[in-house]
């Protein structure tokens, strides 16, 4: 199945958005979310005064599309989810690992504050692990 480049950094939007509304993040966090994310996802370096890459924004887009509406973290996670394992071919090793550190940094950065909510970090790491697992043995 072929995917294009826009659909692919809003399926990280609906991931990132996931990971931060699943840990409760407050309103006023959100800036310094989208600069954690800016951080790992920009090709050139922060504070130069070149503007934000297109790909940047689709993620950015699709995250304040997501917060207006105020879709489900669960919803948005399972959105992803699905994306991953119907274009196993867009994940690379090396995108796997970039998408990795960035979840690992939303969930240290924001950790979870309610104690029942759904971890959708550890989801995340099970699902990485298991098509890893695939690809070695093909």
């Amino acid at each position: 199945m072929k995917t294009d480049n826009r659909e692919f950094f809003e399926e990280l939007g609906n991931l990132f958005y996931a990971l931060a509304v699943g840990n409760s993040i407050e309103p006023i966090e959100v800036s310094e979310l989208k600069m954690l994310i800016s951080k790992d996802w920009m090709t050139h370096p922060q504070g130069s005064n070149l503007p934000i890459p297109q790909d940047v924004n689709f993620i950015f887009f699709e995250m304040d599309t997501l917060q207006a509406t105020q879709v489900p973290a669960a919803e948005a996670y399972t959105k992803f989810a699905k994306f991953y394992c119907l274009h196993p071919e867009v994940f690379t090793e090396a995108l796997v690992e970039r998408i990795r550190d960035t979840a690992t940094s939303i969930n240290f950065l924001f950790p979870s504050r309610v104690v029942s909510s759904k971890d959708f970090y550890d989801e995340l790491l099970t699902l990485l692990q298991r098509e890893e697992n695939i690809t070695e043995r093909q």
